[in-house]
């Protein structure tokens, strides 16, 4: 007898698994359509929208103020990212029916791209039809994709021709035909929340350090290199707010290439402002000279300043901000 109710039972649980798995294959399962992602909460229902439909809505203009970008150049983006995407968001599949639908790996990257602008996941929540939890979690994974991608690995240029390529650009921009500008070098402060005593403690450094006096922000200091077109040739970060720009460049990797004899193309150097001293391979504006000079001595570090806002962010690589 009790054989025959094992039996009976193992057939019936073994229905029961084929009809879900079923159903699941068919996206039905009425016993989690109001489960939530919380235990005992019911299923906010959402309408998933694609990137496309924002898009259409916003038209190219409204749409590149929004995202810092053209659509066209968004879809490059998610070409370059989605193999890497789909990789670090495989530990998320689940084999449970989700009643709203899976998030498609390009609004992944547009929730994240606009919190990079300046958006909240409150905006995004409504826009794309996901959870303020998954438009916080796409800039995780967005960063992680972005620092694995080979394509978008920021590296200065060691070949004297690409070297010289980039000195061109910056030749034909400038009035007097500067010649011999590889890089604009500049620094900047990037904001951050007042870091607490753990994470102080993790960066061996005291929180004053942290606060710029200047800016009365806390923040971390960016160095950075980009050419004539505002593309980042060379990213640091690796010291408090209140560093120097100068104390912060010399300490970097990208000095010490600097300093080593055939890295820069005979005639070459970086140009930056005041606050870099001037040397064999920095350039930075000095008193009593012409005003062309001078001018466009200060045009690369302003040109550079005008695009920390929209690009920085992407390339911060996770800290305690």
């Amino acid at each position: 007898m009790c054989v025959s109710n094992r039996r009976t039972n193992t057939k019936t649980a073994a229905i029961r698994a084929a009809v879900e798995l079923h159903m699941l294959q068919l996206g039905r399962l009425p016993s989690q359509k109001t489960q939530g992602s919380r235990r005992n909460t019911t299923t906010v229902k959402r309408t998933r929208r694609p990137v496309r439909d924002i898009y259409k809505e916003l038209g190219k203009t409204y749409f590149r103020r929004a995202y810092r970008m053209n659509y066209s150049t968004f879809c490059k983006l998610y070409k370059l990212l989605a193999p890497r995407l789909k990789i670090l968001r495989a530990d998320k599949t689940t084999f449970q029916h989700i009643p709203n639908g899976r998030i498609h790996s390009s609004v992944i990257l547009a929730c994240a791209i606009r919190q990079f602008a300046g958006g909240t996941c409150y905006d995004l929540a409504t826009s794309y039809g996901v959870s303020t939890s998954k438009a916080l979690e796409s800039v995780n994974l967005v960063i992680d994709a972005i620092n694995t991608t080979k394509e978008l690995t920021i590296q200065f240029p060691t070949d004297h021709q690409e070297q010289l390529k980039i000195a061109k650009g910056f030749e034909a921009k400038s009035t007097p035909r500067f010649s011999v500008c590889v890089g604009a070098l500049d620094g900047m402060l990037v904001w951050m929340e007042k870091p607490t005593d753990k994470e102080c403690e993790e960066a061996k450094c005291d929180t004053k350090k942290f606060h710029c006096i200047r800016k009365s922000k806390f923040g971390l200091n960016l160095q950075g290199v980009c050419d004539v077109k505002g593309r980042y040739l060379d990213v640091t970060i690796g010291h408090p707010g209140s560093t120097s720009d100068y104390l912060a460049f010399v300490t970097s990797k990208l000095h010490a290439k600097l300093e080593t004899p055939g890295f820069l193309a005979p005639g070459l150097v970086l140009y930056g402002d005041n606050a870099y001293v001037c040397n064999d391979c920095v350039v930075t504006p000095f008193k009593m000279c012409l005003r062309e000079v001078k001018t466009h001595a200060t045009f690369i570090s302003r040109k550079l300043e005008s695009e920390w806002n929209a690009r920085s962010v992407c390339w911060c690589t996770d800290g305690p901000f």
